[in-house]
């Protein structure tokens, strides 16, 4: 299996604090791939720099051939990189089917001119990233919830909602930073079955970060665990499972 991004050696320092320590690993195309590791071990630090959030020291992120280190993040997310938030950044104000609208707006090919003057192309385009929308919304089991407001929906709802972005945005890769947090065992279950939809049916490659052990066991195809800022084992979940210094250092 070719791997669609490629993590050489990065290194990501504040001050004396090694938050990132020469971290290399990749993910495979159709891949959920997970990263664990206790609080303060660097994985927040490495997906921002993934993102483009922070510019490391050293080491390159090559995605689909190119290192994109040194790149903005709209510029990473435009190329088809996208991530969700432990803390959800959904637009409150607008319905579930203004949220995703806009995120699938990028790809419209109207210019704001037709926009203003409101032309035909545009009025068509609009009209086609509406019905992308609801069949999204559809996919991700909110097909009820097209007019509401996203401040007033359940919280699990509103996780499905930034999904719902997500696979709107054309992504090829998703960071899922938490997606499990907050959620009682049936919610879980339930996103653990949607993850795994997205990345067969959307054929999005998924990076996945989480505290809940169960939910990432059953989840991800492979783990990358982290502690101090380094990678100190990688392997499938049974793998990860019986390793004796994962067990010390995090499972307990």
């Amino acid at each position: 299996m070719a791997s669609i991004l490629d993590i050489h050696e990065i290194c990501m320092y504040f001050g004396g604090v090694h938050a990132v320590e020469k971290l290399s690993t990749y993910l495979d195309e159709g891949e959920i791939l997970g990263i664990i590791g206790p609080n303060g071990s660097g994985k927040t630090t490495l997906v921002n720099v993934l993102t483009g959030i922070y510019l490391p020291q050293s080491g390159e992120v090559i995605y689909d051939g190119k290192n994109i280190i040194g790149m903005k993040p709209h510029e990473i997310s435009k190329l088809g990189i996208s991530r969700t938030f432990q803390n959800l950044r959904l637009f409150n104000s607008m319905t579930s089917l203004q949220n995703v609208i806009t995120a699938a707006f990028k790809e419209t090919q109207s210019s704001m001119l037709a926009s203003m003057m409101n032309i035909k192309s545009y009025r068509d385009e609009e009209k086609r990233l509406e019905e992308k929308a609801r069949e999204i919304l559809e996919f991700v089991g909110l097909s009820g919830k097209t007019d509401e407001i996203a401040q007033g929906m359940a919280y699990g709802e509103q996780k499905r909602l930034e999904f719902a972005r997500v696979i709107a945005s054309n992504a090829r890769i998703c960071i899922l930073d938490e997606p499990a947090a907050g959620l009682n065992s049936v919610e879980a279950n339930d996103m653990m079955k949607m993850i795994q939809r997205i990345r067969k049916e959307k054929r999005i490659s998924i990076i996945l970060i989480d505290h809940n052990m169960d939910f990432i066991m059953s989840t991800v195809d492979r783990i990358v665990v982290m502690n101090y800022g380094s990678k100190i084992a990688e392997g499938s979940p049974s793998a990860i499972q019986k390793n004796k210094e994962v067990i010390r250092v995090y499972l307990g």
